[in-house]
This record gives structure tokens, C-alpha cells and sequence, in this order.
């Protein structure tokens, strides 16, 4: 993927609206931590328009290596807007 600097996004803000391409450049620069709650796959050049419904703060619980792995992160919960 391919991104001009103007594209990248640092942070997300609540009730704010992004694109895909600023989705993923949020993924892919930012290790950010994306739910998206409607749509399952996102494509660089693709149309759709996403909305932070929630930021959440905590720890995310899942199996490593046969033993749980706390990790605590920021998520951005979005679904897919028509604004």
C-alpha cells in the first residue's frame, strides 16, 4: 500500500468519520486497534466511510503459547457510516 503523508493518520477521534485509506493507514502506521463491527474486509481503494462510535481503554484477554496474555491498548470501535 501506498500512502502520501497527508493520508497518515496519528490518532482518531470519537464521533469522527474516515475513510478506508485512513483506516488503513491508522493500522498500518500507528498499530492501531481497529473493531469494525459491519464490514469485514478493507480495501485501499475502496469507498466506504467508517465512524468511531467508542474509544475503549483495557486490557484484551487471549491465549498465547497455552497461556493467557493480557495486553493493555486503546480500541476504536467503528461501524460503517453513509455520511
Amino acid at each position: 500500500m501506498s500512502f502520501s503523508e497527508d493520508e497518515i493518520i496519528t490518532e482518531m477521534s470519537s464521533g469522527k468519520v474516515y475513510t478506508e485509506k485512513e483506516v488503513l493507514s491508522f493500522i498500518e502506521f500507528h498499530n492501531g486497534n481497529v473493531i469494525i463491527t459491519d464490514v469485514r474486509q478493507l480495501h485501499e481503494n475502496g469507498d466506504k466511510k467508517f465512524k468511531v462510535t467508542n474509544i475503549v481503554e483495557g486490557y484484551l484477554h487471549y491465549r498465547e503459547d497455552s497461556r493467557p496474555t493480557p495486553n493493555y491498548n486503546k480500541y476504536y470501535i467503528m461501524n460503517r457510516t453513509y455520511e
